[in-house]
């Protein structure tokens, strides 16, 4: 429920609004995604939903009008371990927000995470993909590494727009936040990284 109210919030922050019919991406037309950056408005309305921005991140799809896919890819100690989150979507809207995050939650039984990929502007807008993992032991490092500028998204391949990168404390490895441009490195000098791709679709709805 907290998941929830803290996507919506950030879209209706956010607001936006149109409505068109979806068109095929051989048809020629360049698609882009691009980081969101947080207004110090935004920030404060989000630790309200007890998250940070840091455990958010946000990227805006113009123009819409299209289908894509999307996935979670998680990489352990430089080898592919899973991948899950897939999801597919019809863009209704003008323009499109897609948002991947973690939600953590303490029981009295059991610490869980969750992680989730989010969307507005789809022909089912308000989406929310979901993923319970074990909450790791004690002792983990993270940050998050994300694109840095405007990216062209493509049908024959995912693009890695976004990851949460974690580490064992006593692990010297991880130190370097690098860009999720150096994905390559990024995977090979950290235990756990999970990588948010997308792709514009190419197959028959």
């Amino acid at each position: 429920m907290k998941t929830r109210l803290c996507i919506l919030v950030v879209f209706g922050l956010i607001g936006m609004v149109g409505c068109s019919h979806p068109v095929d991406p051989d048809e020629g037309k360049e698609v882009t995604i691009s980081p969101y950056e947080w207004t110090d408005r935004e920030e404060q309305a989000i630790n309200l939903v007890a998250t940070s921005s840091t455990d958010v991140l946000v990227y805006q799809i113009t123009p819409g009008n299209i289908k894509m896919d999307k996935k979670i890819d998680h990489y352990q100690n430089g080898k592919i371990k899973d991948t899950f989150g897939e999801s597919s979507s019809e863009y209704v809207d003008d323009e499109i927000w897609i948002s991947f995050g973690l939600r953590e939650f303490f029981t009295e039984d059991q610490d869980l995470r969750q992680w989730y990929i989010a969307d507005h502007g789809s022909s089912q807008s308000g989406n929310i993909t979901m993923v319970e993992d074990q909450e790791p032991d004690e002792g983990i490092a993270r940050f998050t590494s994300s694109l840095g500028k405007e990216k062209r998204l493509s049908d024959d391949q995912y693009l890695a727009v976004g990851a949460f990168v974690q580490n064992k404390n006593e692990n010297e490895k991880g130190v370097r936040a690098l860009p999720i441009e150096d994905l390559e490195t990024l995977i090979k000098e950290n235990e756990d990284v999970y990588v948010l791709s997308c792709k514009l679709s190419d197959g028959d709805w």
